[in-house]
């Protein structure tokens, strides 16, 4: 049996069902055994047969899942080569559920099991949902609204690629995530780059070519006909490992300019692939799903292939994670059809932009995954508009207060480079995570999602706010002052208190017996990017 990953239920329950007897109904004889598996948690069945079919990955087979509320979902198998077929249940809620194969192939048909699900311990992630308090927010499935925080890493696939243990991957995400990021966005596939690349990469850095790659044959002489099941297998531990460690894993399934020779659209290659995918990882609980990134770009002009590929997504996964499109040409088009709006916006007035988009789909959270601030490292990789660390972080705060959520890039870990071990590199070659984890910080300790932009709040700055007691003001580093300003806080008994966005220090607490119509605040540290916080001290009933 193959090594799974840590995330993953530790029993299989089908492996040790061996091919069972059948009535001639194709009802299998067996005891229904029962399983304990947790909330949110993966649990891998796994189904063999004794009579392979010609296609066996466009074999029907999937598990009817019945809760003891009446809930039903069927999850469709995968199959996983050497006469097997896997599934993936993520139970959606506790209590007893009954599951139940199904197939036209007799011996994969009629198996049963019983599952009795714990409720959830609190100590992993549950899956993204649209905030059923706020439309324009992300939450977690039985808990509160959450801000993402992403981070592209193009390539994570192909570190580690052999090394079922993945230890410079878990060495590389324990950081990410100690930093406040919550989210990894990465492509299924990535070949190579289009532009030039700098010769002094050190190779163990470099991931062009690729160690691998998900179908038959190799990229240049494909057999797009076969899949290769040891790439999934890899990537199977990935998505594991960054279940493991909170960070949810924004899937793109293909990408367009990253010299991947990929099916013709719409053939039965293409269908079969990106049928696979849905079904192998639906069964992950911090899944989210991009059909592509820059989805109409690079030739791929066409929308209704987009909306073809969404829809079968839709049909395929029983669990129902959110889904979008990288590329706002679509998402604006076709919003119904999409869970949140994905913005490629690289403006210099960024905020307002992200402004604009925020007010025009007032109700789904907006989440701009590329704002051309590409933070740069040792090496000359692919410069975007904005490169210095601070203007980075000021762009990500720039999205963060227009109400949307957005993205962060390193040169040398978002494309076919990726140092995994910045913290050797010399001080001044370092990327800045530390300042997305005082963003982090920030955000927990004004409770921001529960927040709203808030362009009557200050006449200078950028204000969210909950219209009555709580005033957040992000000052950027050319801001001398921040002005708060109207009725809602005028005459108001409040307490000011300063953060540092750079060294992530909340200053002293102030009080403020009663705020003026037009009340001007002096940013501390002259040059530097600040956020002013007002609390109202008797909250409004």
């Amino acid at each position: 049996m193959r090594p799974l990953p840590r995330s993953i239920l530790t029993f299989v329950m089908a492996c040790a069902l061996q091919p069972l007897a059948l009535t001639p109904a194709g009802a299998a004889q067996q005891a229904t055994p029962t399983l304990r598996a947790r909330l949110w948690q993966p649990t891998e069945l796994s189904l063999r047969t004794t009579t392979l079919p010609s296609a066996p990955f466009e074999l029907p087979v999937s598990v009817v899942c019945r809760a003891s509320d009446g809930k039903v979902m069927e999850i469709p198998a995968y199959y996983d080569g050497e006469c097997l077929y896997r599934v993936r249940f993520n139970p959606p809620a506790a209590g007893n559920w009954s599951l139940t194969s199904k197939s036209m192939q007799a011996d994969l048909n009629g198996l049963t099991w019983n599952v009795e699900v714990s409720p959830d311990t609190g100590d992993r992630l549950s899956p993204l949902e649209i905030s059923p308090r706020d439309a324009i927010r992300f939450g977690r499935k039985g808990g509160g609204d959450v801000s993402l925080l992403a981070f592209e890493c193009d390539w994570l696939w192909a570190l580690d690629y052999g090394d079922p243990a993945l230890p410079r991957v878990r060495r590389f995400l324990e950081e990410v995530a100690k930093n406040g990021f919550n989210q990894i966005v990465l492509n299924v596939y990535a070949h190579d780059v289009r532009w030039p690349k700098d010769p002094n990469v050190a190779p163990r850095h470099l991931f062009t070519p690729p160690p691998a790659w998900p179908f038959g044959g190799n990229n240049s002489a494909p057999d797009h006909s076969k899949l290769n099941l040891e790439f999934f297998r890899h990537y199977d531990r990935l998505i594991a490992l960054l279940d493991e460690l909170n960070l949810s894993a924004h899937i793109m399934i293909y990408v367009w300019n990253k010299e991947v020779n990929w099916p013709a659209a719409r053939s039965v290659e293409d269908n079969r692939y990106f049928d696979y995918v849905v079904k192998r990882y639906q069964g992950f609980p911090n899944v989210v799903w991009d059909i592509s990134k820059e989805a109409l770009g690079y030739g791929h002009n066409d929308m209704g292939y987009i909306t073809e590929r969404i829809d079968r997504l839709r049909a395929l996964d029983a669990h129902r994670r959110l889904v979008t499109v990288h590329d706002y040409l679509y998402c604006n088009h076709h919003p119904d059809k999409v869970d949140f709006i994905s913005v490629q916006e690289w403006g210099t007035n960024l905020h307002a932009k992200m402004g604009e988009i925020f007010a025009k789909h007032k109700g789904k959270p907006i989440f701009n995954i590329e704002h051309g601030g590409y933070e740069r490292g040792p090496h000359d990789i692919f410069g975007g508009a904005y490169e210095d660390p601070v203007a980075c972080l000021d762009r990500n705060y720039a999205c963060l207060f227009a109400g949307c959520d957005s993205t962060y890039y390193w040169q040398d870990s978002s494309w076919n480079v990726l140092i995994w071990d910045p913290w050797t590199l010399p001080e001044k070659d370092r990327p800045h995570w530390q300042y997305f984890r005082h963003m982090r910080a920030l955000i927990n300790a004004v409770n921001l999602p529960a927040l709203r932009p808030d362009e009557k709040g200050s006449s200078s700055g950028y204000c969210l706010s909950d219209g009555k007691d709580v005033f957040v003001v992000y000052a950027p580093g050319t801001n001398v002052r921040v002005n708060v300003t109207g009725k809602a806080t005028t005459g108001g008994k409040f307490t000011s208190q300063w953060f540092d966005p750079i060294t992530g220090k909340f200053g002293v607490i102030e009080t403020i017996e009663s705020m003026k119509f037009w009340h001007a605040f002096r940013v501390p540290l002259q040059g530097n990017p600040a956020v002013l916080i007002l609390r109202r001290m008797t909250p409004s009933s």
